[in-house]
């Protein structure tokens, strides 16, 4: 971590939010989000901020959203002082944006990108970039400011469509005999779930299905074997709209799918790596969130909610409207000795779903979903 960012980083917590510093942590930190002085980080590496209130609050923070301005200008921070410094470290500002911007492992990662400049003419403003080759082009990302370019913070040139950016590491054969590949969006994205252990390659925008790479990797697969496509978009409305078309598109075209969600449009995959939020325990909840945009019926998804957090009834979404389950327990109680008695054994897992399908009720109450626009809360209670 750079020496300079960790002291700006430390002193605004205790400047800010009343941190104090005893040994190897930093306590007594004001929580930004229930606002008691219980959240702690390390010293070392000052990075996520989390409440000790675990049962009351347990929320964590990444310092980038709350000192926003400390990760804005990462040439003026990192650009090396003399020109021998430069030439001996050419990508070292690109370098301390992946290392603390977006908390890599840069060993991991040596040899993947560049270290390149833009300049918008009609702005007449300039930007360090750290840049990705693509199959037909490259894809860049703007380190310093980026709202100065509007919504663009980064820029993809040359033709993508059908293709994807694919780790350096991997090659097709890898590819083809892995069990499972997760096609997420961002470039970082792809990386996060790198350090996690699993497969990604990064399709570049939510419209683009990786047709290509889809058939490149089919020809270099054994007979009657493909890897798994969990389509991991992100979790806002394009996100999801392209995961269920990519879904249907790919199992038309012999490939077996599933889907993985981050738990809020808020962060992508490369934010929950930064929050220590992306190990193999929530793997599996992401997992379980994609198996719920992906269920094809209101019942479907029920069960999956049922199984997964057992509850006697509740309400939940589907196709933009708000439904009710209610598991009739004398109807279950019917199906499970009707079970029994054809052969005693205790009930497998397909039939225990079957006699939930059976017991369980759905109803639609509402055919749209109300936005709260604001509530009331006694502060008290």
């Amino acid at each position: 971590m750079n020496p300079q960012l960790k002291h700006d980083i430390t002193e605004a917590l205790k400047r800010d939010y009343k941190a104090v510093q005893k040994g190897q942590y930093l306590n007594r930190v004001e929580c930004p989000s229930c606002h008691k002085r219980e959240a702690f980080t390390s010293t070392d590496k000052p990075w996520v901020i989390k409440c000790g209130r675990s049962n009351k609050c347990g929320d964590s923070w990444h310092v980038k959203e709350l000192f926003p301005e400390f990760f804005e200008t990462w040439t003026e921070r990192y650009q090396p002082k003399t020109e021998q410094e430069r030439n001996e470290n050419p990508t070292a500002v690109a370098d301390g944006y992946l290392r603390d911007g977006r908390g890599f492992d840069l060993i991991k990662i040596r040899g993947w990108y560049t270290q390149e400049y833009y300049h918008d003419h009609e702005l007449n403003e300039g930007t360090t970039t750290v840049r990705f080759k693509m199959p037909n082009g490259f894809n860049e990302r703007f380190l310093d400011k980026p709202q100065r370019f509007g919504k663009q913070k980064s820029r993809t040139v040359g033709d993508y469509k059908g293709r994807a950016w694919v780790p350096p590491v991997f090659t097709l054969q890898d590819l083809a005999t892995a069990e499972e590949i997760w096609v997420v969006e961002g470039i970082f994205d792809a990386i996060a779930h790198y350090h996690a252990g699993n497969i990604a390659v990064s399709n570049i925008s939510s419209s683009n299905y990786p047709s290509l790479l889809l058939q490149e990797i089919q020809k270099q697969c054994a007979q009657g074997k493909r890897p798994r496509i969990i389509w991991a978009q992100d979790s806002d409305r394009a996100g999801r709209t392209a995961i269920l078309k990519f879904r249907d598109r790919a199992e038309r075209d012999g490939w077996k799918c599933g889907a993985a969600q981050p738990p809020s449009e808020q962060y992508d995959w490369n934010d929950l790596l930064q929050r220590d939020q992306l190990t193999d325990k929530d793997i599996e909840k992401y997992l379980h969130y994609g198996d719920l945009l992906l269920a094809k019926t209101a019942s479907a998804k029920a069960l999956l909610m049922y199984n997964h957090r057992p509850s006697r009834e509740f309400w939940f979404t589907y196709e933009a409207g708000i439904w009710w389950w209610k598991l009739d327990m004398d109807a279950y109680d019917k199906e499970v000795r009707s079970y029994e008695k054809e052969g005693g054994e205790p009930l497998t897992a397909e039939q225990r779903d079957l006699a939930l399908k059976s017991a369980g009720c759905v109803t639609q109450i509402c055919t749209a979903l109300p936005r709260p626009l604001y509530f009331q809360a006694n502060q008290r209670t």
